[in-house]
């Protein structure tokens, strides 16, 4: 069967997204892509949102290239990256089309105040399994205030993952 679908996944930091692309390209059996990850392997010390916003969409571009290269080979991809807000989005809205695949947004809905407390609880408690950076409650603040979940209006599936 050919799935030539890109995945993403939207959701407030600390909402699992993740947690749920992991899952995601296991179970479609797709190629799955982090920018943090990317960015982690820099070894570039990110000490402002500037700094990062920079690495950021550099990175993501490189990922669009091997993805697109990826779906023309008929394997699915997975982001998890940024695409938690219209303008995030819009990117994705133009790469699924030129690389002839379906778009499909996972929206991790969990409320706002559960994922703060999450982070708080990640900061304290590292884990090797999913890469993270420390986010303090300004950060937090600084990331969630363009978040607007994602609509059927937008060129894509959205499927809804509630974890209360």
């Amino acid at each position: 069967m050919i799935n030539k679908t890109t995945y993403a996944i939207a959701g407030h930091i600390g909402s699992g997204k993740t947690t749920l692309a992991r899952k995601l390209a296991k179970e479609k059996q797709a190629l799955f892509f982090s920018t943090d990850q990317w960015i982690a392997s820099l070894g570039v010390p990110i000490r402002s949102h500037e700094v990062y916003a920079k690495y950021y969409t550099v990175i993501r571009d490189r990922i669009f290239e091997v993805a697109q290269q990826a779906l023309h080979l008929e394997v699915p991809v997975v982001f998890d990256f940024g695409v938690n807000s219209p303008k995030g989005r819009a990117g994705l809205q133009k790469f699924a089309p030129a690389a002839d695949a379906d778009l499909e947004i996972y929206h991790a809905s969990v409320p706002i105040e559960v994922c703060r407390e999450g982070v708080r609880e990640r900061n304290k408690n590292k884990s090797q399994d999913i890469f993270s950076f420390t986010c303090l409650d300004d950060d937090f603040d600084f990331i969630s205030k363009d978040y607007e979940p994602p609509t059927s209006n937008e060129g894509a599936t959205v499927i809804e993952v509630k974890n209360d």
